[in-house]
């Protein structure tokens, strides 16, 4: 499935549109298609009446989250609305305006989904899940989402730069790459520099020694703005001296009105000019002189061991003003079964996982650092060098065994390089980390946080009002099921679900999201849809587990079992084909199976 965006379209306006489609093989397919942009006039979209969506919220957690964050969406009818509504949800007596941007449309222009930012209600606070209604008023056209001068965030974006605002913490980057990101807090009736980069933020290093550090940000963009969030997102290209690009990051910054922490998504895609294809790679005949210099970072030279990237670490420097007053220390778990703490010159192991989170106190106030699913996605490290924090998405590891692995090598540790004891990285594989940097104003603040970005809070559209939008194909009703066999297995399988993933150590940076084949030698890569699947359950029910386990899931077909490699576009966004170590170049062709390498095929996915 495609989508296609086309600029510049005038309302009211018949088009005739000629789609061709081309096939790796070189087969291509032509058709034409008329379409006509029925977008109504700001007259129009006023004169309908609003509506009301009614509602579930419910905690996917324990811990009370009322007054922290909450994103959710919601479908809409054909025709209903077609500009951002403006948006108040009711729950027990309490009335919260909604900041709401169209987050997908119908054929005809009219919104489908919109996106909703609003405090957690404090009903919450008592119960884990509680009844609530979206009420929508229509906002004309001219109207823009979320005016800063009204109430919440502030925003400016210019030629120098993009600067949000809220009640705590003044965010702002520069477009010269001066400082990717810099924090204020406020104080008194100015503001306080906290946390500042001063270029260089994220750095790596190869497999063969060479060191990669970013450049300046590129795209930089105000990509949602509202009383309630605002997103600041740029590109970060990471090169080596010689200027050569191996990833390429995109940097997201969430920054929430009444909040005082910013969360930030980074998700870096390989994309080294030293490697070949992730689909059908063969030797290393693309590497001219001048890339010949890279060739002891590429793990193979024949098959598709050609299109991995031998790396030994990759870093993101946190630079807090706060001199810490505090011995340097480290936090790293290379697997999920135990972490290693390193302080004050001595080497600890220890049982169990470490909870994502820390904090340090120093001449400015306490600053905390969350990382969602630290140890899930291992290896991940955390460390304090005396100056400044550090988060490792990919740490230096010890070179120790590994758990298990002469037995466990091909299915959770095949990405580990023993040569180097380090990581190899296919082409087009993104990696996301997802973490906040706030500035704790009580001390139950960041495991509060922490829950917030693991387990936040969800909403869920009442059954009937969903299928009656007609935004997704029609749910069936669990209440009164007439196949109680088929719910009695649904009520259990998310516990039996999660015992596999802890009994069979599905965890890692590759691997968490996906399940192991029952026939032992290959992971699923989305065979069966399980992210949608998992989402209607929870959408059907109102079981929280299925939300949890279908966001690992999302996360993981987009970044691992999808190729994101820009440099070939014949195979961006195509999804592998189970196999074993998800991709080929891994494992030997033909590896305990009939699959000699990766593959992609429309009818993968039901």
């Amino acid at each position: 499935m495609h989508a296609i965006t086309l600029h510049g379209i005038r309302p009211d306006t018949r088009y005739r549109v000629r789609i061709t489609a081309a096939e790796r093989g070189g087969a291509t397919a032509e058709a034409e298609h008329d379409l006509t942009s029925l977008i109504p006039s700001p007259r129009r979209e006023k004169g309908r009446g609003g509506g009301r969506v009614p509602l579930e919220l419910l905690r996917l957690g324990g811990r009370d989250l009322a007054g922290m964050p909450l994103t959710f969406g919601v479908p809409l009818a054909q025709g209903k609305l077609v500009y951002p509504p403006n948006c108040l949800l009711r729950c027990e007596g309490q009335e919260l305006p909604a900041q709401a941007r169209v987050h997908a449309r119908w054929p005809d222009g009219s919104a489908r989904w919109i996106l909703a930012d609003l405090p957690c209600p404090q009903a919450l606070a008592a119960s884990p899940r509680v009844a609530a209604e979206l009420l929508l008023r229509p906002r004309d056209a001219g109207a823009a989402t979320g005016d800063p001068a009204a109430r919440g965030l502030h925003w400016r974006a210019a030629e120098g730069g993009i600067v949000v605002e809220g009640e705590f913490l003044r965010v702002s980057v520069a477009a010269d790459g001066q400082r990717p990101c810099r924090i204020e807090r406020r104080a008194g009736d100015g503001w306080r520099e906290v946390f500042a980069s001063n270029g260089n933020w994220l750095e790596a290093e190869l497999g063969n020694g060479l060191r990669v550090a970013n450049g300046k940000p590129k795209a930089l963009a105000l990509e949602e703005a509202g009383p309630e969030r605002a997103v600041i997102r740029y590109e970060l290209p990471l090169a080596d001296e010689r200027g050569t690009i191996h990833f390429r990051s995109t940097v997201r910054l969430h920054i929430h009105a009444r909040m005082p922490f910013v969360r930030v998504v980074l998700r870096t895609v390989v994309v080294s000019p030293a490697l070949g294809p992730a689909f059908g790679g063969k030797d290393l005949s693309h590497l001219t002189p001048d890339l010949e210099y890279l060739r002891s970072a590429v793990a193979g030279a024949e098959g598709e061991a050609t299109s991995l990237l031998k790396v030994a670490a990759l870093r993101l420097r946190l630079p807090w003003h706060g001199a810490a007053a505090e011995e340097p220390w480290r936090v790293v778990h290379e697997h999920d079964r135990g972490y290693t703490v390193e302080s004050a010159g001595t080497r600890q192991h220890r049982e169990g996982h470490w909870p994502g989170f820390t904090s340090l106190r120093g001449e400015q106030g306490p600053l905390a650092l969350c990382v969602k699913h630290f140890w899930q996605t291992c290896p991940k490290g955390v460390s304090y060098d005396g100056e400044q924090l550090w988060l490792e998405p990919l740490p230096r590891l010890s070179g120790e065994p590994l758990p298990d692995y002469d037995e466990l090598w091909h299915k959770l540790y095949f990405w580990y390089d023993q040569g180097s004891a380090g990581y190899r990285l296919k082409a087009g594989l993104a990696l996301t980390t997802e973490f906040l940097v706030g500035f704790p104003q009580a001390e139950e603040d960041p495991a509060r946080w922490q829950e917030w970005l693991e387990r936040p809070v969800a909403a869920r559209p009442d059954l009937a009002y969903l299928n009656e939008t007609a935004a997704l194909l029609p749910i069936a009703a669990k209440a009164g099921s007439a196949w109680p066999e088929y719910e009695a297995g649904i009520d259990a399988a998310p516990a039996v679900w999660q015992r596999q993933l802890d009994e069979r150590h599905e965890y890692g940076f590759l691997n968490f999201g996906d399940t192991y084949s029952d026939s032992e030698w290959f992971w699923s890569n989305n065979e069966y849809d399980a992210a949608f699947c998992q989402y209607v359950e929870f959408l059907r029910g109102g079981d929280p587990r299925w939300m949890l386990l279908a966001g690992p899931t999302v996360r993981h077909l987009v970044d691992v079992d999808s190729c994101n490699d820009p440099r070939h576009p014949e195979h961006l966004g195509a999804q592998y084909v189970h196999m074993p170590g998800h991709v080929g170049g891994y494992l030997p062709p033909y590896f305990r199976s009939k699959v000699a390498g990766s593959g992609s095929v429309p009818s993968h996915s039901w």
